[in-house]
């Protein structure tokens, strides 16, 4: 099922094969750049105009995101080269390693049946398919959280069943690693674990909470030196940022914002209707399957803080439920299980319960909507599709050197720069801004529109786009 998983993730990448322009150029370019410094995020790598550090699409150091999924992205380009392939692979491949997760997590908590239904509807589920396509803003980000925050509660789990120290520590990692994709919400397994030794009839054994303080330091020690580093060596950008991610709670940032139930909203989009109307049901039968565990409960707590704390926080998005997904379809899994079980002398009800959930979470008409030539969204997907066309064109206008692009489309800079390693900034250069950069043995292009005029200096070349390109 795995590998039926990722084959459906590596044809959406074909399906997609260019890069979106919200926010996949952006984390693509400074992945690229990290291939080449892992331990300098930088979206322009050598900026010839003044930077301000708050602007985060304009910028030279670029923390605006926790940089391990970056990481990801780069070792994927140094091993496939700088394509809208390499960026997305990783995607691919750590999705496709829910499927597993999520069966682990679901057999634990209830049985093998429910834990194969599960991992079922987490192959074929549709967002999670498009989603490595990069065709959502935030893309590989959220996506790579989501699955960080589930490793994190198989291992916690995993801890639980065994009691075993190295299962505490993979635990902690894992809050590590979430944390170094996203932010401090990748915590979450801390808080089921927290009421899980609460509950506990010997809940003052000092050996289950040391073991737990374990998992802590081992978050820490996978987290803190990237905090440290960047505190010390980009001191005004690391401040910035800090400050910036704190501000999501009080103010819509950027106008991402919505009313309290965006967020339901947002869950029936990645869900799906039909697979929504389940969500309550199925997490019902998730928390009841087994009265003697109370680990679901305690799971399903965290799952409801983290969404009243998106919904209170005023800055809205909507892959920002997307961890908790995972867990919604566990709980249906269970459900359908139950009702399995019931039917199972009737086979033929069985096969058309399977068939209807995958007919459902599939959703191949919500794929050919977003990801097709014949989507209502056929101009957008063209668009991005030219940008790469356009590079390789101006890229041959150019020929050879060290150039600097101006008056580019702004939206397509930083695709531009991955694809071409040119620079490039979307204003006209002033006759100083030329002669500047002209001393410092950069060429100088600039594109003009037919009927504009523009003055220049030195050598620097004026180009004016086929409308194809335009």
């Amino acid at each position: 099922m795995t590998v039926g998983a990722f084959t459906l993730r590596l044809l959406m990448t074909n399906t997609d094969p260019f890069l979106y322009d919200w926010d996949e150029q952006y984390h693509a370019l400074v992945a690229k750049n990290l291939a080449v410094h892992p331990g300098t995020p930088m979206l322009y790598e050598n900026p010839l105009l003044p930077v301000d550090i708050s602007r985060w699409a304009d910028n030279h150091i670029w923390l605006h995101k926790p940089p391990l999924f970056l990481w990801l992205i780069a070792l994927s380009i140094k091993f496939f080269g700088a394509t809208p392939f390499a960026v997305k692979l990783p995607s691919v491949i750590i999705t496709s390693l829910m499927v597993p997760a999520l069966f682990s997590l679901v057999k634990r908590l209830s049985n093998e049946r429910a834990g194969w239904i599960a991992a079922l509807l987490m192959a074929a589920h549709s967002y999670f398919v498009q989603l490595v396509s990069g065709f959502r803003n935030t893309d590989h980000n959220d996506l790579i959280f989501a699955a960080f925050v589930l490793f994190s509660f198989v291992a916690w789990l995993k801890y639980s069943d065994a009691k075993r120290k190295r299962d505490a520590i993979l635990a902690g990692a894992l809050v590590g690693c979430a944390i170094l994709v996203k932010w401090l919400p990748g915590m979450l397994v801390y808080m089921s674990w927290g009421l899980w030794l609460l509950a506990q009839e010997n809940r003052r054994n000092k050996a289950r909470w040391l073991e737990m303080a374990v998992a802590v330091i081992a978050t820490l020690i996978v987290v803190l030196p990237w905090h440290i580093r960047t505190f010390m060596i980009f001191p005004a950008e690391a401040a910035y940022e800090m400050n910036y991610n704190m501000l999501h709670f009080s103010i819509a940032i950027e106008g991402h914002e919505g009313p309290w139930y965006y967020h339901l909203d947002a869950i029936r989009e990645l869900m799906g209707w039909t697979m929504a109307v389940l969500v309550v049901p199925g997490l019902f039968f998730f928390a009841v399957n087994n009265l003697n565990d109370k680990r679901p409960l305690y799971i399903l707590v965290a799952l409801f803080f983290f969404f009243g704390f998106y919904s209170l926080a005023a800055t809205k998005m909507p892959l920002f439920m997307l961890p908790l997904i995972p867990f919604f379809l566990g709980g249906i899994a269970v459900m359908l299980a139950k009702v399995t079980e019931t039917f199972a002398a009737k086979k033929t009800i069985s096969a058309l319960v399977f068939m209807l959930v995958v007919l459902f979470v599939v959703d191949a008409q919500d794929i050919i909507t977003k990801h097709s030539s014949l989507s209502d969204l056929a101009w957008y997907r063209e668009q991005m599709s030219r940008d790469g066309k356009r590079s390789a064109w101006i890229q041959r206008e150019c020929g050879e050197g060290n150039w600097v692009i101006f008056n580019y489309p702004r939206n397509s800079r930083a695709s531009f720069m991955f694809y071409t390693g040119m620079i490039a900034y979307d204003e006209k250069p002033t006759v100083q801004q030329q002669v500047d950069i002209q001393n410092k043995g950069i060429k100088i292009a600039v594109i003009v529109p037919a009927d504009s005029s523009f003055i220049r200096t030195g050598n620097t070349l004026e180009i004016i786009l086929p409308d194809s390109l335009k």
